[in-house]
This record gives structure tokens, sequence and C-alpha cells, in this order.
């Protein structure tokens, strides 16, 4: 049997200039970092960077983007969104 994760209160990025670029949710720093680390890789859905990497495509992030030491995403790292597949 397959279990069911139940994610609520997804605190979504108001002050957002532009659209979500998958048309999903834009997501603050601080959430994507709470649901990488609560959740890992029991998400039903992609969190997303798009600053990760060398160029301008938006990258998947795995709980072993997050610091061990501080627990945060690199500083360089400011725009996010959830993508559903």
């Amino acid at each position: 049997m397959e279990k069911i994760l139940v994610v609520r209160l997804i605190e979504i990025d108001p002050q957002a200039t532009e659209k979500a670029a998958n048309f999903d949710i834009r997501i603050k720093k601080s959430e994507a970092e709470r649901l990488l680390t609560d959740f890992g890789y029991s998400l039903p859905f992609a969190i997303m960077c798009k600053e990760y990497g060398d160029d301008a495509d938006w990258v998947g992030l795995t709980p072993e983007d997050i610091d061990e030491e501080t627990g945060l995403l690199h500083e360089s790292y400011q725009t996010f969104e959830i993508w559903f597949n």
C-alpha cells in the first residue's frame, strides 16, 4: 500500500514580481528550506531553483542541497517554485 503524504500550510511568496515560470507556485527561500528539511524526498512535487547551476534553466533541489552546518540553502539561491509533475 502506498503511503500518502499531506503537506499543509505552504507559505507562498507574495513579493514575487514575476509569474511563476511553470504556472505553479512561487515560494520563499525559507519555505523551500523548511520543506526540504522536514519532508526531504517524500514531497509529492519538485522544489525548483532558478539560480542553481551555470545556465538559465530551473533545477530541482534535494535535501542534499541544504548545508549541514547552517541548515540553509546557498545564499545565491533566491528564486524558488513548487512544480507539480
